[in-house]
C-alpha cells in the first residue's frame, strides 16, 4: 500500500498513529546528561496523562528522539508536540544558563542554542528542536511494525548495546520483557 499522505512530514488530522523524529539543533549530544533525558522523559510522561498523547514506541538517543503515536480524541498531534517541545527546550535552557546540572558544554551548547535561535525568525533568543518534526503517516501494519522495529533497533545500529531492551530510553523493554519502561507506553496489538 502507498502512502496515502497528501503532504510529507504533516501531521494527518485525526488519531491517526505518526512516526516522528524530533532532533537537538547541530545533532548536538545533549541526552547523554542524565538530567536533560529525564526532563524530556518526565515531559512525554506528562504529555500521556495530561496532554492527550497516545505514546506507542520511543527511543531516546544522544541528540533525538523517535516516537510512535497519535492523538487522543479531542486532542491534536501538532499542539501537543508543540507543547512537548517548547517546555523541554524551556527547561532544558534554564538548567543550562542556571547552572542547575554540572555541564562542562553548557557554554558551548548556550552558544550554539543561541547562534540557532538568531537565524531563526520563528524563535526568541534560543533554538534547542530543530523546527522539522518529520511526522510521518503510519498507513499501514507493515509500515508501523517496521517503524516499531526501527525505533527499538536504533541503539543496538549505535553500537550502544548489543540487545534493544538493553537500552533505558526506550519502550523496547516495554514489548520484549516484562519490565516496565520508564515512560507509559500504549501497547500496539
Amino acid at each position: 500500500m502507498e502512502n496515502p499522505h497528501p503532504k510529507p512530514y504533516a501531521f494527518m488530522p485525526g488519531q491517526e498513529i505518526h512516526f516522528l523524529t524530533l532532533t537537538v539543533v547541530d545533532w548536538l549530544d545533549v541526552f547523554t546528561r542524565p538530567e536533560f533525558a529525564q526532563t524530556v522523559m518526565d515531559s512525554l510522561t506528562f504529555c500521556t496523562q495530561k496532554k492527550g498523547l497516545n505514546l506507542n514506541a520511543w527511543v531516546m538517543m544522544t541528540n533525538h528522539l523517535h516516537i510512535l503515536s497519535s492523538a487522543a480524541t479531542g486532542f491534536e498531534m501538532g499542539a501537543i508536540i508543540r507543547d512537548f517541545k517548547k517546555f523541554t527546550s524551556r527547561s532544558i535552557l534554564d538548567m543550562l544558563r542556571d547552572k542547575t546540572v554540572n555541564e562542562s558544554r553548557a557554554r558551548a551548547f548556550l552558544h550554539a542554542f543561541s547562534w540557532q535561535g538568531q537565524r531563526n525568525n520563528r524563535n526568541g533568543d534560543y533554538q534547542f528542536w530543530q523546527q522539522e518534526n518529520h511526522a510521518v503517516h503510519a498507513y499501514s501494519r507493515s509500515f508501523t511494525e517496521q517503524k516499531l522495529a526501527y525505533i527499538h533497533d536504533n541503539p543496538v545500529r549505535a553500537g550502544y548495546v548489543d540487545v534493544a531492551w538493553h537500552w533505558r530510553y526506550s519502550s523496547a523493554r516495554d514489548y520484549m520483557t516484562a519490565l516496565p519502561g520508564l515512560v507509559p507506553v500504549t501497547l500496539l496489538d
